[in-house]
């Protein structure tokens, strides 16, 4: 294990022998693009959800630019990495800010294997199993009564990768009293059906385009164009974007001013 720090200054320890871990070490964030989405549309009065936080950036990278009385909830349930983000917190001086959640959400509780291929803890899943992999047993918990009673009245933003069950996971937190105002999933095994069911439910979804310095989103306004895109971003907007591609800029002028 190697002591490192995010890109925020947060000191944590790494396994640099992990995928994810070395990434950490190297780079300070395990994605930057999906920080910057998140950061830039969180506003005061509005938690965050980090599920499948695996070493925390995302969730980290929020919880920096807080304000008092607004929460960041990590989710993560390999025992490994959740004691891993449990010193950090401590370390950090963000107890106040972030609740950790030794748990895997899911559509009941449940005890259930959850797979993990070697040396890639990020492609931990409670529903695809990888050869050469490492099983676990970890308690799994019913989204809809789990995430209401954390989160009350309050609207919310969430980041979501856990590898395959993002279906089974969104739908109960959509359902919570509309209060969920964007989503940044990754789609690699279920892009169509996610894509569907958010905009069966009033979202508008964008692909995150691949950029070095800044980040530029493209509106999708068919199934055909989610091949072109990994990350994805699932939001509340009262019109339709008048442009195919756009700054982030320019999407928070589009949230901050709807009309």
């Amino acid at each position: 294990m190697l002591r490192t720090r995010t890109s925020d200054g947060v000191p944590i320890e790494v396994d640099i022998t992990d995928h994810d871990g070395r990434i950490l070490w190297m780079c300070g964030s395990n994605d930057f693009k999906v920080s910057r989405v998140a950061n830039a549309l969180l506003s005061q009065n509005m938690d965050f959800l980090d599920i499948g936080a695996n070493y925390g950036t995302i969730g980290f990278s929020a919880a920096c630019r807080m304000k008092p009385g607004d929460t960041v909830h990590l989710f993560e349930p390999q025992p490994r990495l959740s004691g891993q983000l449990r010193k950090a917190i401590e370390a950090s001086g963000l107890d106040a800010v972030i609740k950790l959640h030794e748990v895997a959400l899911y559509d009941r509780d449940v005890k259930i294997p959850f797979s993990v291929p070697l040396q890639h803890s990020g492609k931990g899943s409670l529903v695809n199993s990888a050869p050469a992999n490492e099983s676990l047993t970890v308690e799994a918990r019913s989204t809809a009564s789990y995430v209401e009673p954390l989160i009350g009245d309050r609207p919310f933003g969430v980041k979501i990768d856990v590898e395959g069950a993002e279906a089974v996971i969104l739908p109960d937190l959509i359902a919570l009293k509309d209060q969920m105002r964007f989503c940044i999933f990754e789609g690699s095994s279920n892009q169509v059906a996610l894509y569907e069911m958010f905009n069966s439910r009033g979202f508008l979804v964008f692909g995150l385009c691949r950029t070095v310095l800044k980040v530029n989103l493209s509106f999708i306004s068919s199934q055909e164009e989610l091949h072109s895109f990994h990350d994805f971003l699932a939001i509340r907007l009262s019109t339709r974007p008048t442009q195919k591609r756009m700054t982030l800029d320019n999407l928070v002028k589009c949230v901050r001013s709807p009309s």
